[in-house]
């Protein structure tokens, strides 16, 4: 996603603002040769134990953490509180730099009390700007947001505008990670005036980066591009190999949402060229994966085809499933826009097989994070019982040492003695119980392989017991059909996962004198499919039963927010694609010529047949969840008359591949199939929809969930 990408700039400029005063490499040899002349525990030791840390933690990490654990395990003995908090600063920025961002806010927490206890202010100040940044980087948003604001006034007090001005950087940043653009915007233009006064060019470079965020979002692309050209004009004079490969990747986003192809690919490559030039595998397999995505746009399948197997080698070889996932999307449409169904059913197969790794790894990324803290927290208990060991006297160790080697010379003796007595004795029963062991050792081995066997069994028919209990649960939540069936006279519902618990569903409620009828499909399909079914049913009641909001679009938008606080915090799209309708009541159970309709639809668009004419309904080309697009739903009002017939479906039945090419259903046919039946008797519609499917699959496996809903009044 283009947003997350313009984040990148952010994050190279934080590596730039968070450098302490260790940055400037002189005095090392010295600092080194005389720890060893003098050995005296005394804060002159502990002041160039961190110093030396300091000098190597730009260049090796093991270095540094061996000097700086030495000078920590010093302020046990030794009272400076101003090297004491130095140190701890070190290490926690040592630990940031290693990904152990908790760690690094623990240790800078503590750091930042020690500086405001001397009076420190503007080390304080920095300890709170850096744990604000760690907290940034795990996700944290709102503890990050509390110590920025610290940090910043901090700064200002000190009239340091440039660390206040980097600090106003990184709230904005978190401002957007929270979707607040019009905070972001107004944070980044106040950034600007101070960064323009200050001439800071790597600061102005990140804030008109940082601008083109919001710009983007208000839909205001010339002004994002401009912002983005202002960035590189800067680079034209000091350039920056991190920030213009961003930049014009970026760019390119910009032009490829004017729908200015040409320029778009233009900028995209080059983006790579840079990439090429500094080895940046990421870089370089995100840009062929924009360029592959391009031509596929133009319609020109074999280019498409060239970059995204390009960059599908270096995802693997960067074990990046993310790209990954992008890149088989990409090569599965590039050969069925060749006519291959073949290689485009292949590679449609490895691109939901990597959706759903990658919907598994988001999954486990908070259960990660527990385990960071557990480990740590084990960590800590070790060093304290190591450290209660080392208070133990010499003399008192030496007296356990002595009592040891009597103990073990004893022992010694014991077992010679045991050893001379039994020799004898098994030398005359080896050969019996070789015999007997050969015997015993066959009969276990047929037995352990009998009992993994079994184990084998019990675990599958346990898996499938909880899978088909999941089963229960999630069909007790799907709409009932009596309950439909009572509101909707005259319906049917084609239903058929692909897996025995489904991504797709149907949900129907009643409140306030209104019926509502939902058709969705959720993010991924089996097992991680049906929880996002299950987060998605629940998030629609919470909506209409107990927020008492009537409307469809709103419902939606009310979703939509629930789901990206709940699980997209990370910016990952989870989520789901449907419609979702409103009758009154009281309309339903009228003999009227017709009822009226209001109704939202996220990606899915309806399809209404009438006098034998087939029509699609207006949609919202983005989905209920995190997308690129943020602006609120639409809602449709449709008058459905008699001898009119309403479908509502997911997009499993047009995308099975079949047939005797292998090709996919595609959704023309489907239309065109609903228009041949819909004549017929609603059960007879079903039939004929299950029919076709099943023949049309043959032998292939189905590919996703199918949710197909006729209404006819």
């Amino acid at each position: 996603m283009a947003i997350k990408n313009l984040k990148k700039i952010l994050v190279a400029f934080l590596l730039l603002t968070t450098k302490s005063f260790f940055s400037q490499e002189k005095l090392l040899d010295s600092l080194i040769n005389s720890l060893s002349y003098n050995t005296k525990p005394d804060s002159n030791r502990l002041k160039k134990l961190v110093k030396i840390s300091g000098f190597f933690l730009h260049s090796d990490h093991k270095k540094s953490e061996k000097y700086i654990l030495e000078a920590i395990d010093l302020t046990k003995t030794v009272n400076n509180v101003y090297w004491k908090s130095w140190a701890l600063y070190t290490f926690a920025e040592l630990e940031g730099r290693k990904g152990n961002f908790i760690n690094a806010i623990k240790f800078n927490t503590i750091a930042s009390r020690l500086f405001d206890s001397i009076h420190q202010n503007l080390l304080a100040a920095r300890c709170e700007y850096v744990i604000a940044t760690s907290n940034l980087n795990i996700g944290n948003y709102n503890e990050g947001l509390s110590h920025i604001i610290i940090a910043e006034k901090k700064f200002m007090a000190l009239n340091n505008l440039k660390e206040a001005s980097n600090a106003m950087i990184v709230k904005s940043s978190i401002y957007s990670s929270r979707n607040q653009f019009d905070l972001q915007k107004k944070e980044l233009l106040k950034c600007m005036d101070i960064k323009k006064t200050l001439h800071d060019s790597d600061g102005l470079v990140c804030v008109y980066a940082e601008l083109a965020i919001p710009l983007i979002c208000e839909k205001n692309l010339n002004e994002a591009e401009k912002s983005i050209n202002n960035a590189l004009n800067i680079l034209h004079f000091n350039p920056n190999p991190y920030y213009l490969k961003a930049c014009y990747g970026n760019l390119g986003y910009i032009f490829l949402l004017k729908k200015d192809f040409k320029k778009a690919i233009e900028s995209y490559n080059q983006s790579l060229e840079i990439s090429i030039k500094f080895s940046d595998k990421k870089g370089i397999c995100e840009s062929n994966n924009k360029i592959a995505e391009l031509y596929l746009n133009e319609k020109d399948a074999a280019k498409s085809l060239l970059y995204a197997e390009r960059a599908l080698k270096i995802s693997k070889e960067t074990s990046d499933l993310k790209e990954e996932k992008f890149s088989y999307e990409l090569i599965s449409k590039a050969y069925e826009l060749k006519g291959d169904y073949v290689n485009s059913l292949s590679y449609h197969k490895k691109f939901k097989q990597a959706e759903d790794s990658l919907l598994n790894e988001t999954n486990m990324k908070s259960l990660n994070e527990v385990n960071i803290k557990f480990e740590t927290e084990k960590k800590e208990q070790e060093n304290k019982l190591l450290h209660t060991q080392n208070q133990l006297s010499t003399e008192t160790i030496k007296q356990q040492r002595l009592v040891t080697y009597f103990v073990i010379a004893g022992l010694l003796f014991v077992a010679f003695l045991a050893a001379f007595i039994f020799n004898g004795l098994k030398k005359q029963r080896k050969a019996n119980k070789i015999i007997s062991l050969q015997k015993t050792e066959v009969e276990r081995q047929k037995h352990e392989v009998e009992k993994q066997k079994h184990l084998v069994e019990e675990h599958q028919k346990e898996i499938l017991d909880s899978i088909h209990y999941a089963k229960r649960i999630q069909t007790a939540l799907l709409a009932n059909k009596e309950f439909v069936n009572t509101n909707i006279k005259n319906n049917f519902i084609y239903f058929q996962p692909k897996d025995i618990v489904s991504g797709d569903f149907y949900w129907a409620t009643q409140q306030n004198d209104c019926f509502y009828l939902a058709c969705c499909d959720s993010t991924g399909h089996g097992v991680p499919g049906a929880f996002m079914s299950l987060l998605n049913i629940g998030f629609l009641s919470e909506a209409i039963k107990e927020k008492n909001i009537s409307k469809p679009n709103e419902i939606f938008n009310y979703v939509r927010q629930r789901l990206i606080d709940s699980i997209s915090a990370e910016g990952q799209k989870d989520g789901f694609d449907g419609i979702l309708i409103k009758i009154k009541s009281s309309d339903l159970q009228s003999s009227t010529e017709s009822i009226t309709i209001e109704y939202a639809a996220a990606n899915n668009e309806p399809i209404l047949i009438s006098n034998n004419q087939i029509t699609e309904l207006p949609k919202d080309k983005m989905p209920v969840g995190q997308g690129e697009r943020k602006e609120s739903f639409a809602l449709h009002t449709l008058e459905l008359k008699k001898g009119e017939t309403l479908y509502l479906y997911t997009d499993g039945y047009a995308d099975q591949f079949g047939g005797e090419k292998g090709k996919k259903f595609k959704y023309k046919q489907l239309n065109e199939l609903l228009l041949h039946i819909h004549q017929l008797p609603m059960q007879e519609q079903e039939q004929k929809l299950s029919t076709t499917f099943n023949n049309w699959k043959g032998s292939l496996e189905q590919v996703d969930d199918v949710c197909v809903i006729g209404i006819k009044i």
